[in-house]
């Protein structure tokens, strides 16, 4: 799809086979998927503030070069630790 439209941001692991509903908890940081008898949580607060997360794995700011191949969707370059 062009820019502007859905794209995957992350792909979890788990048996595909077996999901049957996904949806997101009240503290919009944990993501339930379930099927055959089974649930699955996954820890999704790092979507909550992506660039602070990127900072905190990184310890430091990103070059323009590792923006532009990491973050091409996304704002325009900045420094962001």
């Amino acid at each position: 799809m062009g820019r502007g439209g859905p794209r995957e941001i992350v792909q979890l692991t788990g048996d595909r086979d077996a999901i049957s509903s996904v949806t997101f908890l009240a503290d919009g940081k944990t993501l339930a998927s379930g099927g055959g008898g089974m649930v699955w949580l996954w820890d999704v607060s790092y979507l909550v503030k992506p660039l602070s997360f990127l900072c905190a794995q990184v310890g430091r700011s990103f070059t323009q070069e590792e923006w532009e191949r990491y973050v091409p969707e996304g704002p325009a370059y900045r420094k962001i630790c």
